[in-house]
């Protein structure tokens, strides 16, 4: 089994939730998520509908790996 530490993907992470609604079976929470390589969120939502658009930049993700060479340990 491999166990990761919180920063060793190194990836970013984008989740995606129905807008609430208070008269549905199911009540979602809302809030999709676009969040970076170290845990920082780039873009959220609140309840309501909404649209994201962020862009992504990859080459931090380049600069990240050089800087923490995790798989060189």
């Amino acid at each position: 089994m491999l166990l990761c530490g919180k920063f060793e993907l190194q990836l970013y992470v984008a989740t995606c939730s129905p807008a609430r609604d208070e008269a549905s079976d199911y009540v979602a929470w809302g809030h999709s998520t676009l969040v970076g390589p170290f845990g920082e969120v780039l873009a959220t939502t609140e309840h309501a509908e909404d649209l994201i658009i962020a862009e992504i930049d990859y080459s931090l993700i380049d600069l990240r790996r050089t800087n923490l060479p995790l798989s060189k340990q």
